[in-house]
């Protein structure tokens, strides 16, 4: 995995990127390529369009040589027999072996249904849509998920899971036929698997959703995801931002177009550095052809501004109509004492100001996580202190006061 910087960027926004075209964020992957490496997990949520399906690409890429990587998109499954299928799929030929097939063959040999359905999802085909034949597989996933786990950590190499959009699948297991229960019982497989095998099985967990809101609203276990740290996705730095911004311009624009001045005002006017911000505010300015400030400041005005308050500020809303009134009460009130100290609110000032506005000490551990989790807040261990999480949030925020 390189870690050069490209002096050239084509202009992209809404999908993920890799290779040449990917910008490196070593400081980001870096420590979780290292973690996955050596057999522990971790997991990444925060809001859409921000960056982590290309940062998964990025530690996909960087482990190649050091490990056995299996990647699958949880989000394209909508119940656990397809998500099954594809984590079988994804897994290499070399990889799964007839002793795999043979002893899951011998396994779901317990109920006809199964066999059929097992057969159907090892050879890859597509499985009837059936109810009671889901319910069925259901019921025995804990017989056969342990030698799924079993045989994947006897590699004789490293094995990482890379999980993209998994708390999208809990929230849509949580509502099929097995319930509740059903994604329990998967989450806690899971964990056993992450503690099989000399070197462990990695597990690597993005989602554009957090899996502490998923599991409020839906009442999962969240203790059995509770193992792998968070990692944040910070916003690029200052010298970071721009030269991801001189990239694009000499990826898309003429030489000499752009001045100096241009480059400084549409960084001034950006509200946070996030690469795909970056990348879509930058989109604007080539659809509005702009030649000077003015145009920057016009564009952002009717261009990026609305399209902002379209892709990325209402996500903010969408996160909180998710829950219930109480929950989104609760969540509000979190963003709002932290947002009353732009310093930083002591941690553990936290609680006094949830209780003192009448709200439950046992809802304050859930709140946090949550708005942690889904991009509202940032917990610096270093100063103990709650920030609003960057400068999305923050513009958001400032959209809000007139209903505060």
């Amino acid at each position: 995995m390189s870690t050069a910087r490209p002096t050239r960027l084509p202009s992209r926004f809404g999908m993920h990127v890799s290779g040449a075209d990917a910008w490196p964020r070593p400081d980001v992957s870096g420590p979780i390529i290292r973690r996955l490496a050596r057999g522990d997990s971790a997991k990444m949520f925060g809001l859409r369009r921000i960056g982590k399906s290309s940062c998964m690409a990025a530690v996909r890429e960087g482990l190649a040589g050091q490990a056995l990587v299996v990647h699958t998109d949880a989000q394209n499954a909508n119940t656990m027999s397809a998500f099954t299928k594809n984590l079988l799929g994804a897994v290499p030929e070399a990889a799964q072996g007839m002793g795999l097939k043979k002893r899951l063959a011998e396994l779901a040999g317990l109920a006809q249904p199964i066999i059929q359905m097992f057969t159907a999802i090892r050879d890859g085909k597509p499985t009837a849509s059936d109810p009671q034949a889901e319910a069925t597989f259901l019921a025995y996933w804990s017989s056969f998920a342990p030698a799924i786990g079993q045989h994947l950590a006897s590699q004789d190499r490293q094995v990482v899971i890379c999980f993209d959009e998994f708390p999208l699948l809990c929230d849509k297991l949580a509502q099929g036929p097995g319930g509740v229960a059903a994604v329990n019982n998967i989450l806690a497989q899971l964990r056993e698997w992450r503690a099989l095998g000399p070197r462990r099985l990695a597990m690597f967990f993005t989602g554009s959703v957090g899996f502490a809101s998923i599991a409020k609203r839906r009442g999962l276990e969240r203790n059995h995801l509770n193992d792998p740290p968070s990692i944040p996705l910070p916003p690029l730095p200052p010298g970071e931002a721009r030269a991801f911004l001189r990239a694009l311009i000499a990826g898309n624009v003429q030489p000499g177009q752009w001045t100096e001045a241009m480059v400084e005002t549409f960084l001034q006017l950006l509200p946070e550095t996030h690469a795909g911000v970056i990348q879509y505010a930058f989109q604007s300015m080539l659809d509005a052809e702009a030649r000077n400030e003015e145009d920057i400041r016009h564009a952002f005005l009717t261009q990026v501004e609305p399209g902002l308050l379209r892709d990325f500020y209402t996500q903010f809303d969408d996160r909180l109509r998710d829950h219930g009134k109480e929950t989104a009460r609760r969540l509000r009130l979190g963003v709002k004492l932290v947002a009353a100290a732009p310093q930083g609110l002591p941690a553990a000032d936290f609680l006094p100001g949830f209780i003192a506005a009448g709200e439950p000490e046992e809802e304050t551990a859930d709140v946090i996580a949550i708005l942690e989790e889904d991009g509202f807040l940032r917990h610096d261990l270093t100063e103990e202190k709650l920030f609003l999480a960057d400068g999305l949030v923050r513009a958001w925020w400032r959209r809000q006061a007139p209903f505060q």
